[in-house]
């Protein structure tokens, strides 16, 4: 066991220690914990959960092997079985917040933030000072879309530990979809001075920067993540929008040559592909590039926008551009000045559509 707590390479040693003293004493349950936690760091879940497995086995009342059990088999992405383990010790030690949190983890990795959030609002509850357990709430709240409601959790999770950069990730994401683009950058920003290799960071920076109109500073983010994964799409995809608006447009179609290499099927750069297309004049480019990104975010309400303006100024198909703009407003593309519901009347007028 010592050999093995000074092996922090995972080299052979620490591992034949552990094995050999499993095999005079296979059924102890100290020892199986500690081969698995052996192994589990050096991201060998494979190998940990038989381990486990067996430890589950010796001590079916032990909630601690459970939680384990369930976390390794998370990471193996065996999810009815990890939300099997962790149900298990959840009912053996309902004031255990890990038993909470992992089973909390079943549901999320799964994409069930609703099954997530009580959970994880448990274990916050019993453990109000964790700042991982509120991270969680926060994020769970998010991808619910209760934005305002997420804020408080992300908030008081950072106000327990500054230095929790999800918590902070996180929180520039609801103040992005609250509006608050400044404050969300500032976030990004936080975590760039304590990470500049963040890259997640640096894509969520600057793509705010282009959104802001800070197109230096969008350059320099994108630049820097673009060193670090050149393959990144969306940094590719973002660096092209930047090049069009500067008419940069031999710049811009490389960059989205880049990105559409990465991601064939990245709508928001089909898009950017049939603008462009549209610039140089090629209306059977640009209509296909529209119906591509389309076809790839069903949920993409520019795409018919463009489409529908294609067709109706400029193609003469008024049904195919009545068709468009009424999926643009069904997808809730907005219409502040009531602009495109207008044209919808009149096309549905005119075509008895």
């Amino acid at each position: 066991e010592a050999v093995a707590l000074l092996d922090p390479e995972g080299t052979a040693a620490g591992e034949k220690v552990l094995a050999k003293a499993l095999a005079a004493a296979p059924a102890d349950f100290g020892l199986l914990l500690e081969m698995a936690a052996f192994l589990a760091a050096r991201d060998r879940h494979a190998d940990a959960v038989p381990h486990l497995q067996k430890a589950a086995a010796e001590r079916p009342r032990d909630a601690g092997a459970r939680i384990l059990l369930a976390r390794s088999l998370l990471f193996l992405k065996k999810i009815p079985e990890a939300r099997e383990q962790a149900l298990e010790a959840a009912a053996l030690a309902p004031e255990d917040p890990d038993a909470s949190m992992v089973l909390g983890r079943t549901y999320e990795e799964a994409g069930e933030p609703a099954g997530a959030l009580p959970c994880y609002e448990k274990a916050a509850k019993l453990r109000p000072r964790r700042a991982a357990c509120l991270v969680s709430v926060g994020y769970c709240l998010a991808s619910l879309k209760k934005w305002k409601e997420a804020e408080k959790p992300l908030r008081a999770a950072l106000k327990l530990d500054p230095g929790n950069l999800e918590a902070r990730f996180h929180l520039g994401w609801v103040l992005n979809h609250l509006g608050d683009l400044g404050a969300a950058l500032g976030e990004y920003l936080e975590i760039l001075k304590i990470r500049p290799d963040d890259e997640r960071a640096l894509l969520n920076a600057g793509d705010l920067c282009v959104l802001m109109g800070k197109s230096k500073d969008a350059e320099k983010h994108l630049a820097r993540l673009l060193g670090l994964r050149p393959s990144s799409a969306e940094a590719h995809r973002l660096m092209a929008l930047l090049d069009f608006k500067a008419g940069r447009k031999e710049d811009a179609w490389k960059h989205l040559d880049d990105c559409l290499k990465a991601d064939p099927k990245n709508a928001r750069a089909l898009f950017l592909q049939g603008q462009l297309h549209d610039d140089d004049g090629n209306d059977e480019e640009s209509e296909k590039s529209w119906k591509a990104a389309a076809e790839a975010d069903p949920k993409f309400a520019w795409p018919h926008l463009y489409l529908g303006e294609l067709y109706d100024g400029v193609l003469g198909k008024p049904v195919e551009a009545l068709l468009a703009f009424r999926r643009y407003l069904e997808l809730g593309g907005p219409d502040p000045d009531g602009v495109v519901q207008r044209t919808v009347d009149e096309l549905a007028k005119e075509t008895g559509k």
